[in-house]
């Protein structure tokens, strides 16, 4: 009977099965470098647009644009494109009260629950007024969060 108490069990040591973490891993890997790259490539940026730089990187977060140049506002969420002087003034003209009707649409079709965030592109010639008086625009006819895209260096 002592001879069972005392005779150690020997167990076979188990070896991990290395082929399977291998397979999660390399699709982790793409999962990620797809991410990162549908990502980057999501910004619809025109060819005359030329960002300012910044010192700062943050992720782009996938939302409405607004590109803005010297001459003309694209507001590409409804496809329109309207000269900064429409912006600017909020005189009752026929243009202006369009693109006011058109974005309040597009607002209250958005979903209650669902952030409404704003990209704003603006070029490098572009003034501050300029980019002050489309924000001011599209935050009374009810866009909450306004981001500003630049490019790193």
């Amino acid at each position: 009977m002592d001879e069972l108490i005392n005779r150690k069990i020997r167990r076979k040591v188990q070896e991990p099965q290395l082929a399977a973490m291998v397979d999660v891993f390399s699709l982790l890997i793409v999962f990620l470098v797809l991410g990162t790259v549908f990502n980057s490539a999501s910004l619809a940026l025109p060819e005359y647009v030329h960002l300012p730089i910044s010192m700062s990187k943050q992720i782009i977060e996938v939302s409405h644009q607004v590109i803005i140049t010297d001459q003309e506002v694209n507001f590409n969420f409804i496809n329109k494109k309207v000269s900064m002087d429409i912006v600017r003034e909020v005189s009752g003209d026929p243009k202006e009260i369009e693109l006011k009707n058109a974005i309040s649409i597009f607002v209250k079709q958005q979903p209650a629950d669902a952030p409404l965030v704003l990209n704003v592109l603006a070029d490098q010639q572009v003034s501050y007024k300029s980019i002050y008086d489309v924000i001011k625009y599209c935050r009374a006819v009810g866009f909450k969060t306004v981001s500003f895209i630049t490019t790193g260096k």
